[in-house]
């Protein structure tokens, strides 16, 4: 009975010391302006530090005791499920994926063809038809400047290529060629990840896969 449980503490202790840490503090107002004792606390935030290097920020609404903001980091690179308030209420942005570098871009996949989003009876290309209109204006809605961006003056311009495939107009391989800062280059694969297209292109009636060499800058104004 001893050494079971001398095993059983030893186990406790070991699963102990691989939990994470974390803190919180509380705070009067949902903008997190001003800090209080968690007794007069309408919201908290609090700061999780994992074993495998990443760091978690959850803030709380402590009268409804639901989240109005989560986001994981690992070093300076977002990870995981974020979510965040909208004027429309929660929404959330896609990080669980690897950022991947390369530095081929994707270079006459059709020679002669220029532009991948426009029909061309010349050469009898059929351009992938996007979900939501013109590329310029899905790219620019589905965008979100990271915040840790904007508060480190962090501005730049990604360029990534992306595959569209022959099966539904599926987005795959977005690969980073230019990039710029993690914050920015991951925004830019999450967005284009987030591309959905109606149709895939076809080139002599035929359906084929392209790859584009596709630019998304960060300006602040």
């Amino acid at each position: 009975m001893l050494r079971i449980v001398s095993i059983l503490s030893f186990l406790l202790l070991s699963v102990t010391g691989l939990a994470q840490t974390s803190e919180t503090r509380y705070y009067k107002d949902e903008f997190l302006r001003k800090e209080v004792p968690a007794n007069r606390a309408g919201y908290s935030q609090t700061v999780r530090y994992d074993t495998d290097g990443t760091t978690s920020t959850d803030g709380k609404n402590l009268i409804t005791r639901k989240i109005i903001s989560s986001e994981t980091y690992k070093g300076n690179e977002p990870t995981g499920i974020w979510m965040y308030r909208t004027v429309h209420g929660m929404d959330s942005l896609d990080y669980s994926f690897p950022l991947v570098y390369s530095d081929k871009i994707c270079i006459d996949t059709i020679a002669g063809l220029k532009d991948y989003f426009k029909n061309n009876d010349t050469l009898h290309y059929v351009a992938p038809k996007l979900e939501g209109g013109d590329i310029m204006n899905v790219l620019m809605k589905t965008i979100v400047y990271p915040s840790a961006a904007r508060e480190d003056n962090i501005t730049g311009r990604v360029v990534a290529n992306v595959t569209i495939t022959t099966a539904n107009g599926k987005v795959e391989n977005v690969v980073v060629t230019k990039g710029t800062h993690k914050l920015l280059d991951k925004e830019t694969v999450r967005v284009f990840r987030e591309l959905k297209f109606l149709s895939g292109p076809t080139l002599n009636g035929q359906p084929v896969s392209v790859c584009v060499a596709l630019p998304l800058s960060f300006v602040l104004e």
